[in-house]
């Protein structure tokens, strides 16, 4: 009986942790047109994050690296994937906006649609493009630019924060939608 108030009292505070570790095909867009875009390799880490007892928010934290590259800025993944880490609203995409590399990502519960923005440095995937901005989004998966595109929109209609982010930013033109 012991043992199972002390399960029951742990739980009420601390989450239900579900491992999430995939590689896939992600869409790099490197402007708000969508006419300079690539298809790159995306390694995803994280942990689903959920509570027996309802008592707190579903959430999830990870890292989403780009041919070994972070985008959200944390190289040490022994311990703990905290690149990200944002709650789930009752909205179909969990969002939170970061100030490191990775400035903004909205996700799905299952983490089966990603949509990210990060600031482009010299190391990572084709930066020396002209004409490109110093930002890019990251879809995953990015089959494709008009799956990517899909994506996004759903994130955009699903994410109170992507949309105005994306107005904001003027990534909104990508799948034509107006203010």
């Amino acid at each position: 009986m012991l043992s199972i108030l002390q399960y029951g009292i742990y739980y009420y505070n601390n989450p239900i942790e579900k491992e999430i570790n995939f590689m896939t095909k992600g869409c790099v867009i490197w402007n708000p047109e969508g006419k300079e875009w690539k298809m790159v390799d995306v390694e995803v880490k994280g942990k689903k994050l959920y509570y027996i007892f309802k008592n707190h928010r579903e959430a999830a934290q990870g890292d989403i690296l780009i041919d070994g590259y972070s985008i959200f800025g944390n190289t040490d993944h022994r311990d703990e994937y905290v690149g990200f880490y944002t709650e789930f609203h009752g909205e179909n995409f969990g969002c939170v906006e970061r100030k490191s590399l990775g400035s903004i990502i909205a996700l799905s519960e299952d983490f089966g649609s990603i949509v990210c923005s990060f600031s482009i440095v010299p190391s990572m995937v084709g930066s020396g493009k002209t004409g490109q901005s110093s930002q890019a989004l990251l879809v995953i998966p990015g089959n494709n630019i008009e799956s990517a595109k899909e994506i996004i929109k759903s994130a955009f209609q699903n994410s109170n924060q992507m949309n105005e982010w994306m107005l904001e930013n003027g990534w909104n033109q990508l799948i034509e939608t107006e203010q």
